[in-house]
């Protein structure tokens, strides 16, 4: 049997208690009152929002496909990047497009930040998706690059980077998260 929000049941029953008193109630209309506070949402405990800076960095990079080595550069250096697409971004090495759409939009929503690269003049189509994923579950999202024509810019989470070099915002990530610890 689901749960009842009982603040919200008694709430209605002490409301309806008062009209109880001022009119003559029947039975019928006592019992359509306890079927409406059976009738009410019932609760659902909510996980804990996770805190993306209290936990480890995981950072997705949604950029054109050409620069994907740059990103395998840089998780081979350590940083904290979980995009496995990079790891196929070269012309003709997707085999399998509906697996890498998938795991994009997966990984997108599971990290803990999602830095946007864009050079001036690029046009980016895949990573608006990405992007897109991981508003949608509540991550910060880092513009790195030329983005000053995109209305995005003003989601309250989404930060403009100052500088295009992406491994400044990768630090101050991963330095945050290390603070946090």
């Amino acid at each position: 049997m689901p749960l009842i929000d009982l603040d919200a049941a008694i709430a209605a029953l002490t409301e309806r208690q008062s009209n109880y008193r001022e009119e003559s109630t029947t039975w019928a209309q006592i019992g359509l009152d306890i079927l409406t506070i059976r009738a009410l949402p019932t609760v659902q405990p909510e996980p804990a929002p996770a805190d993306p800076v209290a936990e480890a960095a995981r950072v997705y990079i949604a950029s054109k496909a050409l620069h994907g080595p740059k990103w395998v550069q840089l998780r081979d250096a350590g940083l904290p990047i979980i995009s496995t697409w990079i790891d196929e971004s070269g012309v003709g090495e997707t085999i399998n497009w509906p697996g890498l759409w998938s795991r994009c939009i997966s990984e997108a929503s599971d990290c803990t930040h999602l830095i946007a690269y864009r050079e001036l003049g690029e046009i980016l189509k895949g990573a608006w998706a990405e992007v897109g994923a991981a508003l949608a579950h509540g991550r910060k999202v880092i513009l790195c690059g030329d983005f000053t024509e995109f209305s995005i810019k003003h989601h309250p989470n989404v930060t403009i980077w100052a500088s295009s070099d992406i491994r400044t915002a990768l630090r101050a990530i991963t330095e945050a998260s290390h603070a946090a610890d």
